[in-house]
């Protein structure tokens, strides 16, 4: 330790013009660059369960607005970690995560995948477009 304070006292006064030997030396930042060789990434594929069925946690009021006029819904919430693969959900839905919330629309469909994918598909002409009347993610 007593050689890399010497040595940042050192490049201080090279630096700077001057330093002083009798003040504490820390670390205040540290800053790495690395290259290597890895080996590919292998996503763990999951068995596709055909009779996979999720629940809803909690329902959440929200209002679409169309072309026309604003649509309420009630949407039914559900839990990311919850869904299995092969479960299929038809919009309106809520989906949260510790990260994200993801908003299934009105017409449209979420599929989870063999390797826990979200795929989110329209099944007929989208019209509305969400607004959430009030924070649903309270109490989570």
């Amino acid at each position: 330790m007593a050689k890399a304070a010497n040595d940042f006292h050192t490049a201080h006064e090279r630096r700077f013009g001057y330093c002083d030997h009798g003040e504490q030396v820390q670390v205040v930042n540290v800053r790495l660059k690395s290259r290597g060789v890895t080996t590919a990434t292998v996503l763990k594929q999951h068995e596709t369960l055909s009779n996979a069925v999720a629940q809803p946690v909690r329902t959440r009021r929200a209002i679409f607005t169309s072309q026309e006029q604003p649509v309420s819904y009630e949407f039914p919430v559900y839990e990311r970690e919850s869904l299995q693969p092969g479960v299929t959900l038809s919009g309106p839905a809520i989906i949260t995560q510790y990260d994200t919330t993801t908003i299934v629309p009105p017409d449209w469909q979420v599929c989870v995948d063999a390797f826990e994918n979200l795929i989110i598909e329209q099944v007929a002409q989208p019209q509305e477009y969400a607004q959430v009347e009030e924070p649903w993610i309270e109490g989570r």
